[in-house]
């Protein structure tokens, strides 16, 4: 991760009593700017300042500029001419024509309809739009036991495709363990993945390669629960990692916790430089919405993607992404300063709703405090980090907040446990271990 971090004469990564983290050389003056992901360099050589990989949600995708993640208070943007094919729109020409141009160059000049990411995304909307419902998060699963429970009486020995009964469904509202993600994705490599493969690379497929394959284009591949519409989130965002890794072909490199999947093609370094998060699924129903994913990508995206399209990168990506990724909020969390006119910096530090989230591999090695002392806020496609509101001392570990600055009006325990959720840690910061001793 490191090999990604920009050199600076004011902080460092290095180790720390939470692992790597970043400590001040120097003291560093309250509100002095430190970092920006524009001077960040990536894979492809270029230095965007985007993330690599991101998601908008889908119920936000006429509302969030597709190029520069602005948004209006709910206002629908006016550049919609991609919308209908794409699922994409835009607040300005300037956006839309700035995401054309993000089209691989590789492909030398092409029609921007028949390059490989349109296309690409084309079939994803369409796929989208003829088989799956817009779905929350699944944070909350009261409905899902609530209707396993009442058809255990009927279908009590009914089993799905990876071997969980129905009766077991109240269950999947809970963390998987380690052998069942291993299961799950040897499962759909072992099944559907290969079927569906071998169908769309043969001249003549089998029976069984063709009906696998023509499952999963009605939304309905074996290695998923047949009620269950497609996860349009999950399936848009592992399809952005999918292009990152065409994009970036050629400097790909193996992880080192691939060796369970059996079709394993490299991952691009960006992703493997982040700390893995061993158990990103917070639920089995989540586990089998990506593993369901990988199967319908297998069936929809163009030809030159198939070699991209494995277990080990969906996988990864969810891997990658759970203690590393940034959400897209409505409202930066800068510094506020009352002389700064009308700069980031003087914007509210109230988060808002989450409308999606990214990936920005030199900016993850900041560690969280529920008390930061730097302040983040993103200005289009890039994210700015400060100084805090007083001075960080030399040698002190400069900590951002995970929570957006909603831990002001949370207590120990509420972000305890949001922190445990949402990233797998017991927070044990100085302001919780205060708070915690009190009561």
């Amino acid at each position: 991760m490191t090999d990604l971090v920009p050199p600076s004469d004011r902080f460092s990564v290095k180790s720390g009593p939470a692992g790597k983290g970043v400590f001040a050389l120097c003291e560093i003056p309250a509100q002095e700017q430190l970092f920006d992901t524009g001077i960040e360099k990536l894979t492809s050589g270029e230095s965007t300042g985007g993330p690599v990989v991101h998601l908008i949600l889908r119920q936000y995708r006429r509302e969030v500029c597709a190029q520069c993640f602005a948004y209006d208070r709910g206002r629908a943007w006016p550049i919609r001419d991609h919308l209908i094919t794409l699922g994409v729109a835009f607040c300005s020409v300037g956006c839309r024509n700035a995401w054309e141009s993000q089209i691989d160059p590789r492909e030398g000049t092409v029609l921007l309809e028949t390059s490989v990411e349109y296309r690409a995304r084309a079939s994803y909307e369409t796929f989208i739009r003829k088989h799956a419902r817009v779905q929350k998060h699944r944070d909350d699963q009261s409905c899902i036991a609530t209707e396993a429970t009442s058809r255990q009486g009927d279908e009590r020995d009914s089993v799905d495709e990876y071997g969980a009964s129905l009766v077991d469904i109240i269950s999947q509202s809970l963390m998987p363990k380690p052998s069942q993600i291993e299961d799950a994705w040897q499962k759909v490599d072992s099944s559907d993945a290969r079927l569906i493969r071998a169908a769309r690379l043969k001249d003549t497929p089998t029976k069984q390669e063709r009906k696998a394959l023509q499952n999963a284009l009605q939304g309905m591949p074996g290695a998923t629960d047949a009620a269950s519409p497609p996860d349009a989130d999950v399936l848009g965002y592992l399809l952005s990692g999918v292009l990152y890794a065409f994009r970036t072909r050629g400097n790909c490199r193996y992880s080192s916790a691939s060796h369970h999947h059996t079709d394993i093609m490299p991952v691009p370094p960006d992703l493997i430089s982040l700390v893995p998060d061993p158990q990103p699924y917070p639920s089995l129903i989540s586990l089998y919405a990506h593993v369901a994913a990988y199967a319908y990508l297998l069936a929809i995206v163009p030809l030159e993607l198939l070699p991209f399209t494995t277990s080990n990168l969906c996988h990864e990506l969810a891997s990658r992404a759970s203690w590393n990724a940034f959400g897209l909020r409505p409202y930066v969390e800068g510094p506020r300063d009352a002389d700064s006119g009308n700069s980031a910096e003087s914007k509210t530090i109230d988060s808002g709703e989450l409308l999606g989230w990214g990936v920005w591999p030199a900016a993850s090695f900041f560690n969280h405090s529920c008390a930061p002392n730097m302040r983040k806020a993103r200005g289009g496609r890039q994210w700015q980090f400060w100084a805090g509101p007083t001075s960080v001392e030399e040698g002190e570990e400069l900590c951002i907040s995970y929570l957006g600055g909603d831990e002001r009006e949370m207590s120990v325990e509420q972000r305890r446990k949001k922190l445990r959720e949402g990233w797998g840690f017991w927070c044990e910061c100085a302001k919780c271990a205060a708070e915690s001793a009190l009561t």
